[in-house]
């Protein structure tokens, strides 16, 4: 029987980024994320249908524009099964963000992920200014593949059960994971630092 430690290890190092505490950005109070989008800013690639749900929830988009200054946090993709194309953005609400899947279909893997403070993403940069710094995008088949076998035996997933992609979830510059959506329930990868 293993203990475990690697996943230990791992969480403990995630949690301790994504702490405010521990991160370069203040702590006690809200943070002004100045670069927030509607999802209707994103152009005509996003359909309506993405834009209404976004709106319906009352999503806005926050933007690490330091480091992208193209519009971001809003992606699609194969994130549930092989075949159904999804949308998934980072959405904050009252200063708090998590990844929303956004689809047509209802059933597994759902709502919403990984809510946090966006106080708990702010570094400070080159500049010696505090800005957001949280990232989403998609993660390849590849890129999963990867990490399950650096996982090794630590994950219930092996090489072949990865069909679809994932979500990247990224502390630009720190730490990131990936999310998987398996058998319902979304799986957290350790992605590369």
């Amino acid at each position: 029987m293993g203990c475990g430690c690697s996943a230990v290890v791992s969480i403990a190092i995630i949690v301790l980024l994504t702490n405010p505490s521990f991160a370069d950005g203040p702590t006690g109070h809200t943070v002004d994320v100045s670069d927030y989008l509607e999802a209707d800013r994103f152009g005509k690639d996003v359909p309506a249908w993405v834009v209404t749900e976004l709106k319906a929830r009352g999503c806005r988009i926050p933007q690490a524009s330091y480091f992208e200054p193209k519009p971001h946090n809003l992606i699609r993709g194969e994130f549930v099964t092989p075949g159904q194309l999804d949308w998934a953005a980072l959405c904050s609400r009252n200063n708090k963000s998590s990844i929303m899947l956004i689809s047509k279909r209802s059933g597994t893997c759902t709502g919403e992920a990984r809510l946090a403070d966006d106080t708990s993403y702010v570094q400070r940069v080159e500049t010696q200014e505090r800005r957001f710094s949280r990232r989403i995008s998609t993660a390849t088949k590849t890129d999963i593949v990867r990490y399950v076998k650096r996982a090794e035996s630590e994950l219930p997933l092996v090489p072949s059960q990865i069909d679809h992609a994932g979500i990247f979830d990224q502390f630009v510059g720190k730490a990131s994971l990936v999310l998987f959506c398996n058998e319902g329930k979304w799986l957290e990868l350790q992605g590369a630092d």
